[in-house]
């Protein structure tokens, strides 16, 4: 949409525009009035998602005109897995900005302020691209002079728009303005914009340029070379397995496999630990009025044994970045979507329900609960820690954290940690009964 209201010809989003020309690829616009005309001309690309918007504007009026350009990007929320996290988002500064459609306008803890049609997030220059998006799909415009002075922000409608419904609906926007731009009489100015609206296909984002393929979220900036070869392991096992289920256990067993080293260093510290637990209790029952001389002695005993109580939190630390970058190769990955596992499980890329409780409408997602299972079972079997209230935590409130964070996550995910968490459960099995 393009409002120019600067023109003084009221708000242009609602403007009828005439078809002047038209072909199977391109159409071009136009509206005339008062000595004005503005020419909106759409060429879309046959062999792929991008397209070119260009907009002109002729002015003989005899006077001088001052255009801002101003293109709006609308959204409102749409219920859907595609589109359960629409965003506005915007390449600014060699960053990404984002922010759920849902939140603009809201104010209280989740907000970015009041009902006032007022800007809530906002930046001038060095602008590539801006618009929609969700987890898979995108829509942007790029002004091919990205780098001249400009400003984008997210803008909340005014109450007495989104009265009648808002520009098709929609309850925030996205806008790119240039700065005013003189414009003599007897002259045109005209700005070109590429845009894209299609998958997030990491192919056809670089084709299109502008670091558009940054807006696939990969994590933290180090941690992406990591999440991209686990993209690359999954695509490479899935080549193998043509099923992304069986592709995803595989994944699981790899990365179990790789870190074995490290996780067999922690099973055993962890297993250590265990066997010391009755004398640890003893020196908690003797000194229970004394917790300097419960400490003493407990760091005696660690001493005299060579066991390390903090050996097993080290190798978790080194775990963190491999559970992170598989994290984000799982939650991006747009390979998952649509694709079935078996069963109950038609879309990896969703949240999976077997059961939905009569009357009621609850979802009960199986994976997710046997996920919350296998961490309390898990619990039980690492060495119960000198504070009760530690272990009551790992075994109740970590579990329950859990279940609702991965309630609403793709299946795919969730079977991988579910897959994990039990061969986590037979590894530390093993090493109890092996060790000397």
């Amino acid at each position: 949409a393009t409002p120019f209201e600067e023109l003084g010809l009221g708000d242009l989003r609602r403007a009828r525009f005439e078809v002047e020309s038209s072909d199977a690829t391109s159409a071009t616009f136009v509206f005339r009035q008062r000595g004005m005309t503005l020419r909106k001309t759409w060429e879309f690309d046959p062999r792929s998602h991008a397209f070119e918007l260009t907009v002109s504007l002729e002015n003989a009026t005899g006077e001088l005109l001052s255009p801002r350009f101003a293109v709006e990007w609308p959204a409102t929320q749409i219920r859907g897995n595609d589109y359960s996290q629409r965003s506005l988002v915007t390449r600014h500064d060699g960053s990404v900005d984002r922010v759920a459609v849902e939140s603009v306008g809201s104010s209280g803890f989740l907000g970015f302020g009041g009902d006032d049609g007022q800007p809530h997030l906002s930046g001038e220059g060095g602008i590539e691209w801006f618009g929609v998006d969700t987890k898979y799909f995108i829509g942007v415009l790029a002004p091919q002079r990205a780098h001249d002075a400009g400003t984008t922000y997210v803008l909340r409608h005014p109450a007495e728009r989104t009265a009648n419904g808002g520009l098709f609906g929609a309850s925030a926007a996205n806008v790119f303005a240039y700065d005013p731009i003189a414009l003599p009489s007897g002259n045109r100015i005209t700005q070109t914009f590429d845009g894209y609206i299609g998958p997030k296909l990491e192919e056809e984002l670089l084709a299109f340029g502008a670091n558009l393929h940054r807006s696939v979220d990969l994590g933290w900036g180090w941690l992406e070379p990591l999440t991209r070869f686990f993209l690359w392991l999954l695509r490479a096992l899935h080549s193998i397995v043509p099923n992304y289920g069986f592709a995803i256990i595989l994944l699981t067993v790899l990365v179990r496999v790789a870190t074995l080293p490290i996780l067999q260093k922690q099973m055993k510290s962890m297993e250590k630990m265990r066997k010391l637990q009755p004398r640890l209790k003893e020196i908690q029952e003797k000194f229970a009025d004394d917790r300097e001389k419960q400490s003493q002695a407990m760091m005696s005993l660690y001493r005299e044994t060579g066991v390390n109580p903090l050996g097993g939190c080290l190798p978790l630390l080194l775990q963190m970045p491999v559970f992170i970058g598989l994290f984000y190769a799982l939650q991006s990955s747009i390979d998952l979507r649509h694709e079935p596992f078996v069963l109950w499980m038609p879309d990896l890329s969703a949240p999976e329900a077997l059961v939905t409780s009569p009357g009621l409408g609850l979802l009960f997602r199986e994976l997710a609960i046997l996920m919350a299972g296998s961490m309390v079972l898990q619990a039980k079997f690492q060495p119960a820690g000198p504070d009760p209230a530690q272990q009551r935590m790992m075994m109740v409130m970590m579990p329950i954290m859990m279940l609702v964070l991965f309630y609403q996550f793709p299946s795919g995910l969730v079977l991988y940690y579910m897959l994990s968490n039990f061969l986590g459960i037979a590894h530390q099995w093993w090493v109890g009964r092996n060790m000397t």
